[in-house]
């Protein structure tokens, strides 16, 4: 989900070759079905609940996507926000459990976490994505849900927008936080931004840094990235390092209402006092500032 470059992780192999021919794994009987209603999925005891084969017999193909294999075992995504089936099935469904990635995430391993990304981006682009953006024609769904194809042939994919998430560190061993219009007082967070066409990642950076709080960044470290499909973003991290000393911060007033410089001892005073006025941890940004403090801050 994120985290530095070289650590090995425990994800799923997205076989794209049965993508193109899934009968074989959808006949397989140990396939697992994760439901997805909208932004959520199907969940217990802070775990990703699956469905079998039989249960999800009745829907239609076009229902189902195929997310690839974990320990050998196809895995798959179920939209069920529109389902209809008979009463029986609707019964069954009504009594299954559905939770928000933002608050099951922090419970999941990565493996999990994966799949449930994978799910929700992909259940969500289907849903909003019925005609070709080239000439406009109805699509349909074909390679196990991972394309759309119109008459003209245009095929479409899923698309991804970036988005920078960055740490900037002065030179005494201090972070920025700031705290977007939208949230409530005293909940801070690290800076981010869109990636602009023509720009580098690089350059984004620092132009949204410099237009958020008027500060000017030099060197950049490269972090992680953090699939976050809501709607549809890729997260891309990095740690920042200030372009000179005594810069002083001004907010935009548009985006940012609130920025400043803060010591370890006044981060984990924040978490003490109310571990939400932090990013939660299943984002990026909380593991860009428990990188910062230098270990997690659930730790007295």
């Amino acid at each position: 989900m994120y985290g530095k470059l070289l650590e090995s992780r425990a994800i799923p192999d997205r076989d794209a070759t049965t993508r193109l021919n899934p009968v074989s794994a959808r006949l397989n009987p140990k396939g697992r079905y994760l439901l997805v209603r909208g932004d959520s999925v199907s969940a217990a005891d802070q775990a990703l609940a699956f469905w079998d084969r039989d249960q999800v017999e009745a829907l239609p193909d076009s229902s189902i996507s195929y997310l690839g294999k974990l320990d050998d075992v196809p895995h798959f995504a179920v939209d069920v926000a529109h389902a209809s089936v008979d009463d029986e099935w609707q019964a069954e469904l009504a009594a299954v459990t559905f939770e928000g990635f933002y608050g099951l995430g922090p419970f999941l391993s990565e493996s999990e976490a994966s799949l449930a990304m994978s799910s929700i981006a992909l259940v969500n682009w289907q849903s909003r994505s019925k005609f070709c953006p080239m000439c406009a024609a109805p699509t349909e769904l074909v390679a196990s849900g991972w394309e759309q194809r119109c008459e003209n042939k245009h095929m479409v994919f899923p698309r991804m927008d970036p988005a920078v998430i960055m740490a900037i560190h002065d030179g005494q061993g201090r972070i920025l936080l700031g705290r977007n219009r939208a949230w409530p007082e005293g909940r801070f967070s690290t800076l981010a931004g869109f990636v602009e066409a023509g720009e580098t990642l690089e350059d984004a950076v620092r132009r949204e840094v410099r237009e958020e709080v008027e500060i000017e960044v030099g060197r950049l470290e490269y972090f992680g990235s953090q699939p976050w499909p809501f709607p549809r973003s890729l997260m891309l991290g990095f740690h920042g390092y200030l372009r000179g000393e005594g810069q002083e911060i001004k907010v935009d007033g548009v985006e940012v209402v609130d920025a400043r410089w803060f010591t370890r001892g006044e981060v984990k005073a924040i978490y003490d006092d109310n571990p939400e006025r932090l990013p939660g941890l299943s984002s990026v940004a909380r593991a860009l500032i428990e990188d910062w403090y230098g270990g997690p801050l659930s730790v007295a």
